[in-house]
Order: C-alpha cells, then structure tokens, then sequence
C-alpha cells in the first residue's frame, strides 16, 4: 500500500522549512515517516501534484503531519476499510503536550470527552484524487472522512519545576509511541522532541529484545540495583566510531557515529547526533543535538533542540530550540520563566498562551547571538539575524593615568571615578 506524503507550502515558523524536515531524535520527520512506513511494508510516496495518486487503497498525510509507527498501524487495524478515515485519538496528556497554536480538529465527543484529529487519512481508491489542486486534497478528504478515535496508552510521570511565589509546579511527562500532531511552530518541534524519548525508547525496545535484555543483564552483574540510574547508565545506543572519554557519565541515550563527548560531560535521556561534540563538563538531559553541532566546554542545556552546524556556549539554555549554523555566546541569556501567568508566543501575527510559565525562545537559522544579549521567554527571532550588546555597555576606550586604589565605573564607553557621577547615575 501506498502512503502519500503532500508537499503542500506550509512552511514552520520561524525557520521557512517544510513541516517534515524539522528536527526529530536522530534525524528529521520525513526521515523517520519514510523509515516508518517501509518497516510497516509500506511505500513512501512523496507527492506535488494529485497526478500521482494510484488506484487502490492508500494513506494520505499531509507534510505537517507527524504519526509513530504504533497509532498509524492501529489506526489501519481498526477502521471500516470501505471508506475515508480520519485519524484521531481523545485528548489526554500526550496529545496535549503538543497542542498549543496546533491546527488539529478538536471536537466534543458523545462521552464528554475531547477529540483531536489530525490530517491523516485512510482512502479506499486514491486514484479518485486525481485531478485535484494538491492544496485541495486535504479540504475534500476532510468533507469526506469519517473521524475515527484511535485507542491510546500511556505512562505519566510528574517532573518538579522551579517554584515561583511558594507555587509548586509540577509538569505531567508522558512517555508513549502513540503519537501525532501537526507541525505549524518551533514550539511543535520543541515538544514533538521531547517525546522523542519515549517514542525512540519503546520502538527499539519492541524491535531489539535481545541487546535490550543484555543491556539490563550488564546492569545486573554485580547484583540487583541499588538505584534505578545504575540500570540507565547502560541503557544507551552508542554507534561505532564515537570518542566517549572514560569521565562522561551517558545514561539512556542515542550516540551516533562519530560524535565526541568529553570529560566530566552529563549526557542524560538525550539524542547526540553524527559528529556532534559535547565539551568536557557540558550538561546535556533530554535534548537533540543534532549532527556537526557543538555544545562547548561547562554549558548546561536542557530540554532543548539543537539543528545541525550550531554552536552553543551559554550558561544555560532550558526548552529553547536553536536553528541551523547558528552561534549562541556564552553570556546571552535566554530567560525561561514568567512570575504570572503563561509564556505568550507568538503565531500568524497573533500572541498566543503556550499554555506554561516555563519556556525558552527560538532561535532561527543563520544567526549569532553575542554577549549580554537578554531575550523574554517565548520569543522567536528570526533567520539571519545578528544580535550584540549596546556599545555603551561595553568599555571600550581605557584613559591614561588613571588614578590608582579609587573605585572606576563604566559610563559612556569609558571608565570614570565613581565620585565623579551625580544624581542617579551615583
């Protein structure tokens, strides 16, 4: 059966990419839907125009789509095969995590429950699409598809986040490779990545059983464990040809071929792509890291995506995403946290919640952010922008003799004796 992915314009905010080339785990989405649908015996037919729709059954997706191997194998194993299906599952916290500013469907259900469907659709002849404008064939299918709730597990986990004014926030991880959504926005890569982990994790798991038993056989030598962590330690896929120095502490993670990761680094339940490099006491947990990127010596970066060519030297960046071939200096500060209310982002010209206090920004391909460059949570900047400091921020200009044993200020560019300022500048 044919599988048609539709190359329909859209393109994601803030990067100008099509939907299936954003960043995923070790590689993209169209890399993952391709490599999907053929393990399932499928063909990946990537599609510009409905000319080539073939008779007989297929499944029709559109490019902003995203769909695991497990909820697109259900949803085929129970539907009425004789007419047009819409996929959709109930609203729960996976397909919550990834619904701000999304286009899904959402509607009531008979139950009193929530609906969310996607633009995924079962076809009993596809050849009867033929003849449409391509941006047409999701509106007809629509018209046309019966909306069928897919069932769905999960695994919740409830992580701490920073209190703010003695308020506990706590944030319901789900873990599951039943999943979907639409890729309009970073946020949508940003979160999709997150669950990366989960989706990764159970696919090898159910595809790999004998090194995943030996990798907790490993964990067991010396005895049952004390702690969970002495079992995840071994629980990592690590390609050939990588450089892990004897110091680096890597614990449930994808290490692709020849990535290199320093002394005294903390890699933890993250993605670290071909030939990136994690310097020597970086800390890197649930991140993708994408290929030929570099994380320097002592960053912290957290719940975060990196795209290919980076360089990332911070403090400490926290559920941001960073675009192709960009630089972050150490001292830009990307704030991560609103005191009241949720982080707004911004979407089509419009602000909208992100539906969380906690969030970083986005930063777009082709950029350098330099030195003491603050930016607000939720922000999107966009592709080849170069960011510095204001020069009158910087000392630039040092006097000659200066007075010795005196306290000296910046002020204006230049340094001058603290008891010279007046007023408020004092």
């Amino acid at each position: 059966m044919n599988v048609y992915i539709l190359r329909t314009g859209i393109k994601t905010e803030p990067f100008g990419d099509e939907p299936f080339l954003a960043v995923f785990g070790t590689g993209t989405v169209l890399r993952y839907l391709t490599g999907m649908i053929k393990s399932m015996g499928h063909t990946p037919v990537i599609l510009e125009n409905s000319s080539g729709f073939l008779s007989g059954p297929g499944v029709v997706i559109c490019d902003r789509v995203f769909v695991t191997k497990k909820l697109l194998n259900d949803f085929l194993k129970s539907i009425d095969k004789s007419r047009v299906n819409m996929l959709g599952v109930m609203r729960t916290v996976t397909s919550s995590y990834t619904l701000p500013v999304m286009d899904a469907e959402i509607n009531r259900l008979g139950d009193g429950g929530e609906g969310i469907f996607y633009s995924c659709f079962f076809h009993p002849d596809c050849s009867k699409l033929k003849g449409l404008r391509i941006e047409d064939v999701e509106t007809v299918l629509r018209s046309q598809a019966k909306r069928h709730i897919t069932k769905t597990r999960e695994i919740t986990m409830d992580m701490k986040l920073p209190s703010i004014k003695e308020k506990q926030y706590l944030l319901r991880f789900p873990i599951t490779s039943s999943v979907a959504g639409h890729i309009n926005h970073w946020i949508h890569i940003l979160r999709l990545n997150h669950l990366a982990f989960g989706i990764f994790w159970l696919e090898y798991i159910y595809s790999h059983i004998p090194s995943t038993a030996a990798m907790v056989l490993k964990s067991l030598k010396n005895g049952f464990p004390s702690s969970h962590h002495e079992v995840l330690r071994e629980m990592n896929v690590i390609e050939e040809d990588t450089d892990i120095h004897r110091s680096a502490y890597v614990e449930s993670s994808f290490v692709k071929r020849g990535a290199k990761i320093g002394a005294g680094a903390l890699v933890r339940n993250s993605f670290i792509g071909e030939n990136a490099v994690i310097g020597d006491g970086a800390t890197v947990i649930n991140c993708t890291i994408s290929e030929n990127s570099y994380i320097s010596d002592a960053t912290a970066i957290i719940f975060s995506t990196v795209y290919p060519d980076s360089s990332v030297s911070n403090v400490k960046i926290q559920m941001s995403v960073i675009g192709r071939n960009t630089f972050i200096h150490q001292w830009c500060s990307f704030l991560d946290a609103r005191f009241v209310g949720d982080v707004m982002i911004s979407h089509n010209g419009k602000t909208i919640s992100a539906g969380s206090p906690f969030l970083g920004s986005c930063i777009g391909h082709n950029c350098s952010m330099a030195g003491k460059v603050l930016i607000m949570p939720g922000r999107t900047i966009p592709n080849n922008i170069t960011m510095v400091m204001r020069p009158d921020e910087t000392i630039w200009h040092i006097p000659e003799n200066l007075p010795p044993n005196i306290p000296l200020v910046r002020d204006n560019g230049t340094l001058v004796p603290l008891s010279s300022l007046k007023g408020e500048k004092r």
